[in-house]
């Protein structure tokens, strides 16, 4: 395929460009302030994904992701955000969102989402619109609206909770109750393990399983 180009779409200067110097050696980077501009980037630069902030001022990345799936268009986007609601998740699920992601995740989640993600577009039909990619197959759409599986939502609960225990221990060390939050935290840690092995899993059986039907 030709260079895989990615739409960054934050009204935080700062986050913007920390994605950009991660990706911009491997991908095309665009950015855009505000889904309004971000929308206006995907039909002028037709960008293969897009990783959006939730939180924006004239249109938020849940607006967006709502008028491209309007748009019939079913180019994985990726949603990030600070606020880890399950409100937010279940309408960014029911959009079809690539992958949901806390902010103050790990870096090295976020590769491995856009890695999957471009895993994903690949095993569409070459030299054609992305948009109508999916279209090919009816097991390429299926995949594509299931992938966010329920052990990915788990995971991002888990991960809040994790990061919310942890901040506890650094603002009050001395709170009588400390032990049990110390104790929260390593079965917090346990789960997330647990899941982030779990959900790996499900991904590599999901794609020999893609892999097997298009050999068929």
């Amino acid at each position: 395929m030709s260079q895989q180009k990615i739409l960054l779409v934050d009204n935080e200067a700062s986050f913007l460009e920390i994605l950009t110097e991660c990706f911009g050696k491997e991908y095309t980077i665009s950015t855009a302030v505000n889904g309004a501009e971000g929308l206006e980037k995907i039909k002028s630069e037709d960008p293969h994904l897009v990783i959006t902030d939730i939180d924006m001022p004239v249109m938020n990345g849940l607006e967006m992701l709502e008028k491209i799936r309007a748009s019939k268009d079913q180019r994985p986007v990726i949603v990030f955000t600070s606020y880890g609601d399950a409100k937010n998740i279940s309408f960014a699920m029911k959009h079809r969102a690539f992958d949901f992601l806390a902010k103050t995740m790990n870096m090295d989640d976020m590769k491995k989402a856009v890695a999957t993600a471009f895993e994903i577009i690949k095993l569409n039909v070459a030299g054609r619109p992305l948009e109508t990619r999916i279209e090919s197959s009816g097991l390429e759409k299926k995949f594509l609206h299931d992938f966010a599986s329920p052990l990915s939502i788990a995971l991002f609960h888990s991960q809040t909770i994790l990061q919310e225990l942890t901040s506890i221990i650094e603002k009050d060390p001395n709170n009588t109750k400390i032990e049990v939050v110390k104790k929260l935290v390593e079965r917090s840690q346990t789960l997330v393990k647990s899941l982030n092995k779990a959900e790996t899993v499900h991904k590599e059986f999901s794609f020999k399983v893609m892999n097997q039907k298009k050999g068929a």
